[in-house]
């Protein structure tokens, strides 16, 4: 086991293994008498959702990332000649290659990215245009924060180097410090707090980012009642549209019914009428020539 190993395995992992799988591994180096490694790969902090969008794009799709690169050199050096013409042309084509870039990241980490997450994506991609430190960082796939780019050099959540560099430098060991035993005590009592320090900040960024999460499911839950009440409303009135329909369909049925039974009657007595007249017509043919006889 490595620190580069450990830090390719954990960063190139889902957020929400990372931290399960660091502690275990941290164990496990200590388990195997490697102490330093133990300490540096628990002082290996998981990234955020941004950063592990970045991180993914780059083990992903890493020809796509060295296009920006690429177009970050050519802007530099363009900005370097004072060429307007050529700086001008670099940018239409900065925000296309932005734009489509950012779809793209989101569509490789599954789609379902926050517009709060897509704009910190946009934000470090963009400091890789314009700053060499934030390409280099992008490029190591381990990003544990989003990078901005402010004109004076690269920030991230702090603008310090630990928030461009996923691995810290291995703290050295009593060995190589040369302390005394106190001095080595005292030194490990400050790692200590050190650790926990920064464990109380992960869980506390862990936590805001699990609230922020939890803010938008709620969200989107009342949405989805909202949307669902209504079309159990809409249902509702449309079967009562279909019973009032079938009830004036029924009605309907019965007066046909009934008029059928009417017509029926009607030409029964029409029938019956018309067979008296024939008795009575040939009744008057039969008398009127003995009539006219006598």
């Amino acid at each position: 086991m490595d620190l580069e190993g450990v830090t390719d395995e954990l960063y190139g992992a889902p957020p929400e293994q990372f931290t399960a799988r660091r502690d275990e591994l941290a164990r496990q180096a200590a388990a195997e008498g490697d102490k330093a490694l133990a300490t540096a790969v628990r002082a290996l902090r998981r990234p955020t959702a941004a950063a592990w969008v970045v991180n993914h794009l780059v083990r992903e799709d890493s020809d796509a990332v060295q296009a920006l690169v690429a177009l970050g050199e050519r802007m530099r050096r363009a900005q370097s000649t004072l060429s307007g013409d050529q700086m001008r042309a670099l940018s239409r084509e900065r925000q296309g290659v932005l734009r489509e870039l950012v779809r793209h990241a989101a569509a490789l980490a599954g789609g379902s990215v926050s517009a709060s997450v897509t704009a910190e994506v946009e934000q470090t991609l963009r400091a890789v245009i314009a700053d060499e430190e934030a390409s280099a960082a992008v490029q190591s796939g381990s990003l544990t924060h989003g990078l901005s780019y402010s004109g004076l050099g690269t920030a991230g959540a702090g603008a310090s180097e630990r928030h461009l560099r996923a691995v810290p430098t291995p703290a050295p060991t009593d060995d190589t410090r040369g302390t005394s035993p106190g001095g080595a005590s005292r030194a490990a009592e400050r790692e200590a707090e050190r650790e926990a320090a920064e464990r109380r900040r992960e869980l506390e960024r862990e936590l805001a980012e699990a609230e922020s999460a939890l803010r938008s499911s709620e969200r989107a839950a009342t949405a989805a009642t909202t949307r669902a009440e209504r079309a159990l409303r809409r249902q509702q009135e449309a079967e009562e549209e279909v019973a009032e329909l079938e009830r004036a369909g029924e009605a309907a049925r019965e007066r046909a019914a009934a008029a059928r039974s009417t017509a029926g009657t009607a030409a029964d007595q029409a029938a019956a009428a018309q067979s008296v007249a024939v008795a009575a017509r040939q009744e008057v043919e039969r008398i009127r020539p003995a009539l006219h006889g006598s």
